[in-house]
């Protein structure tokens, strides 16, 4: 029998069937399942038992039921994952995910360790955004069957999904409605989960579980990308700044530092290969920038979009967009930023100050 994390609200342990031999809450709070309505933890958990499994359940409280909004840490994240990883469970179960890529400094190393253990299932963010740790390549990322192709329970795998989607899974369980919720990315993890345990149950290591779910039947996702390529060509609304090549280490370094000083959320379009950066796309060519670039606008929390490539990509890329400014080399410490009709100099490291200043007035 397997041990199973469910990282949410509170589980009502009267209500499951699978035994919680851990409750650790991160709240700062004492707070008990309600008689009434069911907590969003305990659906999750109801779920498991809908697919009939085995499980041990450990349940982390890192959200409460009793917020307005369904708002959590990704500090406390962190240190759910990572007490997870103490306890040595097998399956980690994440409905609570975020869209703020810049998450990443704070969940991809732990999640990366902790995949060495334990398999780790977490949704789609339900506005189709981009999602942490979803969309990290060590993670199991799940949606649900909104088109409806799968029988209740079903599965499916989806190959190459640009929004980090792994596998869909129907979750149209009765009782889900009876409480007065749809299906949902949260509600088809445990049925993902629920998969996982019964094949770990019957003996097989993490790389057979991992592998048959690749096996799976074939998600169509046809209609969504041809619905991605009408909505390809709507108007750019977020400011695009060129990087050349020769500083596409400056590139992460300005993303970190808007994120940190200016609270300003960044991503990056690269025609360079780099280091995995869950806020990078790389483009292999630049007929297919405008539609990584609309990719971006709409499946990317993001406030500012930086682009890498060579110097002399600049003016076939601005047939595309319209290039706010252009960060050029200028030797092994200068930079030359060129905006409107206008050129300046400037050190490294007044860049980020430089740049918010242009993109601010």
């Amino acid at each position: 029998m397997s041990k199973i994390a469910i990282l949410d609200t509170a589980i009502d342990a009267k209500r499951v069937k699978g035994e919680i031999v851990e409750h650790i809450s991160f709240c700062n709070t004492d707070e008990v399942p309600s008689a009434g309505a069911l907590s969003h933890g305990t659906m999750c958990a109801l779920v498991l038992d809908e697919c009939n499994t085995d499980y041990e359940l450990v349940n982390l409280q890192i959200l409460s039921e009793n917020t307005s909004q369904a708002m959590g840490d990704v500090h406390i994240l962190a240190k759910a994952l990572k007490v997870c990883k103490n306890l040595g469970v097998d399956i980690v179960s994440i409905s609570c995910v975020t869209s703020l890529l810049s998450d990443s400094e704070y969940l991809y190393d732990i999640t990366r360790e902790l995949s060495e253990t334990a398999i780790i299932v977490s949704a789609l963010d339900n506005g189709r955004f981009v999602t942490i740790p979803t969309s990290f390549p060590h993670v199991i990322g799940v949606s649900s069957d909104t088109l409806r192709r799968l029988p209740i329970g079903g599965l499916a795998h989806c190959d190459e999904n640009p929004l980090g989607i792994n596998v869909f899974a129907n979750c149209e369980f009765p009782f889900l409605f009876e409480q007065g919720c749809g299906p949902s990315n949260s509600f088809a993890v445990p049925v993902v989960v629920a998969y996982v345990n019964d094949m770990l149950n019957k003996g097989c290591d993490q790389k057979t579980v991992l592998k048959s779910l690749r096996d799976l039947s074939k998600y169509d996702y046809s209609e969504y990308v041809k619905q991605f390529a009408r909505l390809s060509k709507r108007a750019n609304e977020t400011p695009v700044v060129f990087v050349s090549a020769e500083l596409q280490v400056l590139c992460a370094v300005l993303m970190d530092t808007f994120r940190r000083e200016y609270e300003v959320q960044s991503s990056a379009l690269s025609f360079v290969k780099s280091e995995y950066d869950v806020r990078t796309i790389f483009v292999e060519n630049a007929r297919h920038f405008l539609d990584c670039l609309s990719f971006m606008q709409m499946h990317f929390k993001t406030d500012l979009v930086f682009v890498v490539g060579t110097e002399e990509m600049v003016q076939s890329l601005e047939r595309y967009a319209d290039i706010d400014v252009a960060l050029l080399a200028n030797g092994s410490d200068l930079v030359v930023m060129r905006y409107e009709n206008n050129q300046i100099r400037t050190q490294k490291h007044a860049v980020a100050t430089m740049l918010y200043k242009m993109l601010s007035e």
